[in-house]
């Protein structure tokens, strides 16, 4: 170490603090007295005539010059100076204050140096709460950028003392920058050193009057910073060297040039972004004329559709209407008198007629051909006692079940009744390892939605959950709902729908599995248990249905099938539920809603159903098409039993006949590529569309 440096190890560092008696000054001498650097001389400059001693901490040794009348800023500097006694001086406004290892840091980078006499360090600016603001005062030294602005906040500088006896001095006739000049000043003589560490801090709105919020006011003629700037150039023109000049000049237009430079790549860039941006928007005009006349195109088909549904509607209730008639009249001829009258004589019609068959004569013929002509009679009497009876079976189908309907909704009204006229509740089990979550949906029907309930707590076989979501419900599901325990209930402002409320249920479910269970259903024995042991046959299985039987005895549905142009059948409608073509488990395309099962993992992986078919109808289709597309089979098990209603939620059949075919048109959309695959929709198809697993079949015969 040289001979200097050691002689400023603990030298006396001077700070100069210049106050106007503002509340901030106990934060400057507070953040002096946390200093790590001894020994430290404290020269307070009263300019405020108040009393100071309040402010100064109890540990801190502090020497006030007070003034009889207030002192300028230079003034004040100049007699902090003339009161110092260390070789060393700092400044520090009484709006700022230190880091506890500022001047540490400055005096360890000027032992490093016999040669380094000035040394600043970074500035942090903050707000009047000490905030800090989004500027760093941390500029290399550069003494021909300082001959044009100011970039050294008085109180980052540390310097050596004996630059005031080679002459250097606050000049008094600068209120503004009169710290910019002193600098000035201590740059003819050294060259300063920066340290970019941040260890002061800068009270922004201070007293100074050079708190700017724009630069352009520093050079707006007239303007007060720009006063003080024109007195700064005035004082030193004449000290400065024309190379000193020149420079200045020079690294003003490097600035200019460099500017330009980034501005010309910036609109280069900015043109070239316009540029594709016009290409992207005329192909958008172009798609938007497109999607335009694609639209108008829709619009006219579904006003078509629209007047040919209408029609068909019409029809199907002319036809209801005539099919009433036909029953009524067959239902007349059938108890009236002359028919009831005439019976002895259409059964002596019958004996008679086998009688006299045996002994009628034929014709000679060989034993072949009366063989042939007993066969053909015989058909022939079958096909028309065959004909006669589906046609008898026809009429009276549709008006069986009619009544089947009326009769079960007048036993679960009164089902219903009972329940709200005892202290009976419906309370389902508390099961801390939920398996099963089974989402209902109500809209109406509350005494359709206890007989679906009662089936629950009378024939679930697995840990489970009710989750219940009340589509704002106007009939007496309120009375229900208050009659049940321990199942989670979303009750909704308004009708959002099926789906919707699917999506809700699904969000709250804890199960590993869910299942979605139509309120107008009654749940059969055992279908929980089989329809889980079913989809944990194997990880390839991704949902499970059962056979949907209605109320009337018939088939609805076991598993369904999707043609090519997107529509359904399910298959076996109206049929023997027990005949052995529905006994079998299959693959299938799709099973309904009313009963089905899946991974909450695979719902949430898909994002629940599409609200695309909001409110109801295809949702499930399209739910099963894309767990096909997953990879996974959907199975139809017909050992999984529920009884449906069918329609207990829609307010008539038409409007989800509406519904229906305006999602199916919605499905074609978004799985067109998929339905490619599928048959087309042809009762020949029926019987090799009904299994989906796409492999030949091979029938084996042991004899």
């Amino acid at each position: 170490m040289s001979e200097k440096s050691e002689s400023r190890a603990n030298k006396l560092v001077t700070i100069v603090c210049r106050s106007i008696g503002r509340p901030v000054l106990k934060d400057a001498l507070d953040s002096i007295s946390a200093q790590f650097y001894k020994p430290i001389e404290v020269i307070l400059v009263n300019s405020s005539e108040k009393p100071l001693e309040n402010f100064i901490p109890s540990d801190l040794q502090v020497t006030i010059i007070n003034q009889t009348k207030p002192l300028s800023r230079a003034d004040a500097a100049n007699a902090g100076i003339d009161a110092a006694k260390g070789s060393l001086l700092l400044f520090l406004d009484d709006d700022d204050y230190l880091s506890n290892d500022h001047i540490t840091n400055l005096v360890s980078l000027m032992n490093s140096d016999s040669t380094i006499r000035a040394v600043y360090s970074g500035t942090q600016k903050v707000n009047s709460n000490g905030e800090y603001l989004d500027q760093i005062f941390s500029t290399e030294f550069d003494p021909i950028l300082l001959m044009r602005d100011n970039y050294i906040p008085i109180h980052s500088m540390l310097f050596e003392k004996s630059l005031i006896d080679e002459g250097c001095r606050f000049d008094p006739q600068f209120e503004i920058y009169e710290d910019w000049d002193f600098w000035l000043q201590l740059a003819q003589k050294t060259k300063f050193v920066h340290l970019p560490e941040v260890t002061a801090f800068y009270r922004s709105g201070g007293e100074s009057g050079t708190a700017l919020t724009e630069d352009r006011e520093k050079f707006t003629p007239g303007s007060k910073i720009s006063k003080a700037r024109t007195k700064i150039f005035k004082k030193w023109k004449f000290q400065w060297t024309g190379d000193q000049i020149n420079m200045l000049i020079g690294e003003s237009y490097k600035e200019f040039a460099e500017g330009y430079n980034i501005l010309e790549i910036e609109h280069n860039k900015m043109r070239e972004e316009y540029k594709s941006l016009k290409v992207k928007e005329d192909a958008y005009k172009r798609e938007l004329a497109l999607i335009g006349s694609s639209l108008q195109e829709s619009l006219a088909n579904i006003s078509d559709l629209r007047v040919e549904l209408t029609h068909r509607m019409s029809t199907e209730k002319h036809l209801r209407l005539h099919e009433v008639q036909l029953e009524t009249a067959l239902r007349e001829i059938l108890n009236s008198h002359s028919w009831k009258f005439t019976s002895p004589l259409r059964k002596l019609s019958v004996l008679l007629k086998k009688f006299f068959g045996i002994f009628t004569p034929y014709k000679t013929k060989t034993h072949t051909e009366n063989t042939q002509r007993e066969k053909a009679n015989s058909v022939i009497s079958k096909n028309r006692k065959s004909q006669l009876e589906e046609e008898t079976n026809q009429i009276k189908t549709p008006i069986k079940a009619e009544r089947n309907k009326s009769e079960y909704e007048d036993k679960a009204k009164r089902v219903f009744d009972a329940l709200l006229t005892s202290s009976n509740r419906l309370t389902f089990p508390k099961s801390k390892d939920i398996n099963l979550s089974i989402i209902i949906v109500l809209y109406n029907q509350a005494h359709l939605s206890l007989l679906c309930l009662k089936s629950i707590l009378r024939h679930a076989d697995v840990e489970y959950e009710v989750v219940i979501i009340d589509n704002a419900s106007t009939d007496r599901t309120k009375d229900l709902l208050s009659r049940i325990d321990n199942a989670k209930v979303i009750t909704n402002r308004e009708n959002i729908g099926f789906l919707k409320a699917v999506n809700q249920g699904g969000e709250i479910s804890k199960g590993k599995y869910i299942l979605l269970l139509n309120n107008d259903a009654i749940l059969r024995e055992k279908s929980l248990s089989r329809a889980i042991h079913t989809i944990e046959e194997s990880k390839d299985i991704g949902a499970v249905g059962g056979k949907i039987e209605l109320i009337d005895g018939t088939l609805q549905e076991a598993g369904n099938i999707i043609w090519n142009d997107g529509s359904c059948i399910g298959y076996g409608r109206g049929e023997n539920p027990a005949d052995p073509q529905f006994m079998f488990k299959r693959q299938v395309d799709y099973c309904s809603g009313a009963f089905l099962l899946f991974r909450k993992t695979d719902f949430l992986a898909l994002n629940g159903f599409d609200t695309r078919f909001s409110p109801a109808y295809y949702e499930e289709t399209d739910f099963c098409i894309r767990l096909h597309k997953l990879g996974l089979k959907v199975i139809y098990d017909p050992s999984v039993i529920i009884v449906h209603y069918e329609f207990g939620s829609s307010k008539n059949i038409s409007d989800a006949i509406t519904l229906q075919e305006k999602n199916r048109t919605t499905l074609v959309e978004k799985h067109k590529e998929w339905l490619e695959a599928k048959y087309a929709p042809n009762e020949g198809n029926i019987q090799i569309a009904r299994s989906a697993n796409d492999y030949k079949n091979i029938l084996f015969i042991d004899d």
